[in-house]
């Protein structure tokens, strides 16, 4: 089931993101990426699959014989599916750990699953910590902070 098609905005960009109430495209890059589906056992837990677009124009320039999806971009990723779920338009305002563990290539698979556990301390922010994975390889952790937008 194609829940959004959604793309990839340039990392720290001044470009503050808005949305409509279809909330079919948050960013200014399209076709990056897909939601397949998103599960949730509870508002602190969601998990997400994800499809990359492996003919991307990124991949072009990370790297033409060997793509990579660019970790600002898986980044950016695990804040957009937030975004959507929630239907909040949101700014990361801390990034306290993240370690890249593995590399992604689309060729190699396409599919990932973003794995979330969330907190929220106020009306306006978020909590999250996320592992970007695949069977058994696991490609990203990640804890940070999101803002709501004014």
């Amino acid at each position: 089931m194609l829940i959004s098609k959604i793309g990839i905005c340039p990392p720290m960009s001044k470009t503050f993101i808005t949305f409509d109430l279809q909330m079919e495209k948050l960013l200014l890059l399209e076709d990056f990426y897909f939601i397949r589906e998103i599960n949730t056992s509870s508002p602190e837990k969601m998990n997400a699959k994800i499809e990359l677009n492996a003919d991307h124009p990124v991949y072009k320039g990370h790297f033409p014989d060997s793509p990579i999806a660019p970790g600002v971009c898986v980044i950016q990723m695990i804040k957009e599916v937030v975004m959507q779920h929630y239907h909040r338009n949101l700014l990361m305002t801390e990034a306290g750990n993240i370690k890249f563990m593995a590399l992604m290539n689309p060729n190699h698979n396409p599919f990932f699953y973003i794995d979330y556990e969330l907190s929220f301390p106020d009306k306006e922010s978020i909590d999250a910590s996320a592992v970007v994975r695949w069977e058994s390889i696991t490609y990203l952790k990640f804890k940070g902070k999101f803002q709501d937008m004014q």
